[in-house]
């Protein structure tokens, strides 16, 4: 595409490596990526790869630097989501900052976007996405001493993870229970939970 001066087959290209420099935690690669290739789908008036790529920057942004808040690329994301009226994307948005907010402890925000991108996810049948807004809330409900809602929550992700295969969801599953179960003082419980999530883990790394 290069030879050919084919300028938005490029940029197409580097939204996809930009994606898998995310799941490899490369995290400078995938912001530069994002960032050369928005110009292109500017020009070219194509919004919703932009706002990928805005979500790309966001995520990479907050892996650089924990303590900025990438507020402005997740707003022109939002923007031009709204715009297109991508409703499931507008969702990815929330949960794209329900989990900056988690990480960074701000639960007031973290708390109301994770649910309102559940309700979205699962009204349209995106249930993976669904799962990993239950598990954002039962990593909190967990945080906040409310193990009973905590491991309601985790229990509801593992009803839908049994009947898929991802690992790393499981994995996040099985070590927010054994968590919530050694807190509660239910050593057995709490054991047995952790073995699952080093399963899992192991299966992922494999």
């Amino acid at each position: 595409f290069l030879a050919q001066g084919n300028t938005v087959e490029v940029a197409s290209i580097d939204l996809m490596r930009s994606d898998i420099y995310l799941a490899l935690n490369l995290w400078q690669e995938a912001y530069s990526l994002a960032q050369e290739a928005c110009p292109v789908f500017a020009d070219a008036g194509m919004a919703w790869e932009m706002a990928r790529l805005y979500l790309n920057q966001a995520a990479a942004l907050a892996r650089l630097n924990p303590r900025q808040v990438p507020t402005a690329v997740l707003s022109q994301a939002r923007q031009l989501f709204t715009q297109e009226g991508n409703e499931i994307w507008l969702a990815m948005t929330d949960l794209y900052e329900a989990t900056l907010a988690w990480r960074r402890g701000d639960w007031q925000t973290a708390v109301p976007q994770a649910q309102q991108a559940r309700i979205t996810f699962h009204n349209n049948g995106f249930q993976s996405q669904a799962v990993q807004c239950t598990i954002i809330l039962g990593e909190i409900a967990h945080v906040r001493d409310r193990y009973d809602e905590a491991a309601a929550l985790f229990a509801e992700a593992m009803v839908y993870l049994q009947q898929v295969d991802l690992p790393a969801l499981a994995y996040a599953c099985h070590f927010g229970l054994g968590q919530t179960h050694q807190a509660q003082n239910q050593p057995a419980e709490a054991q047995n939970q952790y073995r699952q999530a080093i399963t899992d883990i192991e299966r992922l790394q494999a």
